[in-house]
């Protein structure tokens, strides 16, 4: 619960806090990796804006709360057993860092220590000596970079996997079309239902989902 009045300067915090909270969860949730692959199978598909985009973003929040459903849950275990103290800017911060100590926890267990090690070996060269020491490997100007690199890492690998199948179908059909003398036809009136048809059989979506969510520990 709310414990502590908020001053006037701390309201001010705190509807910061709200007006990044889309951005925030962009960022340190999957949302970013499943909103990238989603839209790459779109691009893939040559449909333009099919499945449309308010469509995309709304599978990727819903992939990406039920992915994570233990973190939330063990952020409301510690709301219901801290609350959260208002009333000035460093009982609003001690509390924010409180709170969002499971997501810590999730971006560290899903972030590559080469990503990890990379901004450290970057920090070297752009922080002072007294930053360095502040800001560890533990520090969220660490973690945060180094999942959200991660993330498009692996995002842009799996789209590279689907796009696959499909310029190999956009070849083949291609080629036909031009063998057969037909190269006013637009390939895509052939290629796009093809394109359905191979995702369908393979049962696509149930498996991109399947791995997305496999991907995270």
């Amino acid at each position: 619960m709310l414990e502590g009045a908020l001053n006037p300067s701390s309201l001010v915090i705190v509807a910061v806090l709200v007006g990044l909270l889309p951005t925030v969860v962009a960022v340190v949730t999957p949302f970013l990796k499943v909103s990238i692959v989603l839209y790459i199978l779109r691009n893939a598909f040559t449909t333009q804006q099919v499945p449309p985009t308010s469509v995309v973003n709304a599978i990727a929040l819903i992939v990406s709360l039920f992915i994570m459903a233990p973190t939330i849950s063990a952020m409301m275990e510690i709301v219901q057993e801290t609350g959260f103290q208002g009333g000035g800017l460093i009982e609003i911060l001690q509390s924010t860092q409180n709170i969002s100590q499971p997501i810590l926890d999730f971006m560290v267990d899903n972030t590559g220590l080469t990503e990890i090690n990379f901004f450290l070996d970057i920090r070297e060269l752009v922080w002072p000596a007294d930053a360095q020491i502040r800001f560890n490997e533990d520090s969220i100007f660490i973690i945060i970079p180094s999942f959200v690199l991660s993330e498009l890492k692996s995002a842009f690998l799996i789209g590279f996997l689907l796009y696959l199948p499909f310029i190999i179908i956009d070849v083949v059909v291609s080629s036909v079309l031009i063998t057969i003398g037909m190269q006013t036809v637009n390939p895509n009136v052939i290629t796009i239902p093809l394109k359905f048809l191979l995702f369908i059989s393979i049962d696509g979506w149930t498996r991109l989902i399947a791995g997305i969510i496999g991907g995270y520990s």
